[in-house]
């Protein structure tokens, strides 16, 4: 979830809608803020994906079932294998 929210700061996306699909219901709920974060080790992860979005024009996190989220998941997961440390660092 923060990773995809790095990105548009990074390419200087926030004036752009922002659709966000994760299959975590927990985590779109939580950040949503519909759940509240109970794992305090999650809690600074909560504050950064939070703030991020907080940066953003417009901005939807939408909940996809993970059957139905496979090649996304796989995608994904190439994905943030390409993202520099140096950006994940940062954050």
């Amino acid at each position: 979830m923060i990773i995809p929210l790095i990105i548009v700061k990074v390419l200087n996306l926030q004036n752009n809608n922002i659709t966000i699909f994760g299959d975590s219901l927990l985590v779109v709920m939580q950040v949503n803020g519909k759940y509240q974060v109970k794992a305090v080790h999650l809690e600074v992860l909560h504050r950064v994906a939070v703030s991020l979005c907080s940066e953003l024009k417009s901005f939807q996190l939408n909940h996809v079932k993970r059957d139905l989220n496979a090649i996304a998941d796989r995608l994904a997961n190439r994905a943030v294998r390409l993202i520099p440390v140096s950006i994940l660092v940062f954050y």
